[in-house]
């Protein structure tokens, strides 16, 4: 690597980890946020604990806020919350080399999953890739030809591929004589809006324990997996289910999330966003408390053989779920704004566990 090289990396880090820190400071002074993290008065020996676990591994203080947001959700107290303000810009950034990020593109996953044991990913029926457009097989052809393949596809599913998250830009399809008509858009309309990366495929359809919770929404897993002493290890198991007729369960789709124990069964509560709770589903009225979807450990099992394929890549947020089949469906692969919000909010401790002083010192070193 270059001198030259390594300066513009060093550059591109610094502003990195500032723009992150500012982004997260102006999070956490959303008036939503506020009156949540209001709800909690740390005591005096709680906030000495912080300190002295922060101090001693991590090298300073850090502010209470985000032990204060996390603990009022679930009222557990854990001194080894790990503040978004240092997860996204250090941790994640030790984890995940920027030389790697062109895998965060979405339509690289069908390849990366390609052998793992009952596994797949949705059927694509067509790519686009920097402007190159491919169909299901994966040869390239023109727009045209794309337009084409399409044009009485059904119900399908289209999502950008490339800088796209919580569910921005995602929507259902209903393609028929080359019209969606949920939309009333033209096939060609709705490829121009996608610009240069995007997939179309094919709407998933899942498995009773999970259709049950919810049917308008593909609810998926949020498997956070990482490499530490070169083992796979990975943050407490979380379900994203939506509501209200929406097909995302995306949380900042308005979904709700809750934790799953690796044996499938659900925690008592599921959680939005700002902390509206639910102790049973709003549409299925389905009770959360002791239901169990059978397919957590083959899900869990997967995500973790998966990400032994690269372990160019510290840490991979996989989205998964179950088809009708029985496979498992690995949705997307996040690499960048992973988050540990959810995770701490629902499970009610930091996200590392027994790790967490080890990685913090080897974040500060």
């Amino acid at each position: 690597m270059s001198k030259a090289h390594q300066l513009l990396k060093k550059i591109e880090g610094i502003y990195y980890y500032f723009r992150n820190r500012f982004i997260e400071k102006k999070k956490i002074r959303d008036p939503r946020r506020v009156k949540i993290l209001n709800q909690v008065v740390l005591s005096e020996e709680q906030k000495r604990e912080i300190d002295r676990l922060y101090k001693d591994n991590y090298g300073k203080k850090i502010p209470y806020d985000w032990h204060r947001e996390y603990t009022s959700y679930t009222g557990k107290f854990d001194a080894r919350y790990i503040p978004e303000l240092i997860f996204i810009p250090e941790i994640e950034a030790k984890f995940v080399d920027e030389d790697y990020e062109c895998l965060a593109d979405k339509n690289f996953l069908p390849l990366l999953i390609a052998g793992v044991p009952n596994a797949k990913t949705a059927k694509i029926f067509l790519s686009c890739v920097n402007g190159i457009y491919r169909n299901e097989s994966m040869e390239f052809i023109d727009r045209e030809e794309g337009i084409k393949s399409i044009a009485d596809i059904g119900e399908a599913f289209m999502k950008p591929t490339v800088n796209s998250c919580s569910g921005r830009g995602c929507s259902i399809l209903d393609v028929h004589d080359g019209k969606d008509l949920l939309t009333g858009k033209s096939v060609g309309e709705l490829i121009s809006d996608l610009g240069n990366n995007f997939n179309i495929q094919e709407r998933i359809v899942t498995c009773e324990s999970l259709r049950r919770l919810n049917p308008s929404s593909v609810n998926t897993f949020r498997v956070t997996t990482y490499i530490w002493k070169n083992k796979i290890c990975h943050f407490p198991l979380l379900l994203r289910i939506g509501r209200n007729g929406n097909a995302l369960d995306n949380a900042h789709q308005g979904g709700m999330f809750i934790y799953v124990d690796e044996t499938g069964r659900l925690g008592k509560e599921a959680y939005t966003e700002f902390q509206e709770r639910f102790s049973f589903h709003p549409d299925t009225q389905i009770e959360f408390d002791g239901y169990t979807v059978p397919e957590t450990p083959e899900i869990l099992e997967a995500a973790c053989r998966a990400h032994t394929r690269i372990p160019q890549i510290g840490m991979i947020s996989w989205d998964i779920t179950a088809d009708r089949e029985g496979h498992i469906v690995f949705i997307e692969m996040n690499l960048r704004g992973q988050t540990v919000w959810m995770s701490q909010m629902a499970f009610g401790e930091g996200v590392f566990g027994e790790n967490t002083e080890e990685i913090l010192r080897w974040v500060r070193r």
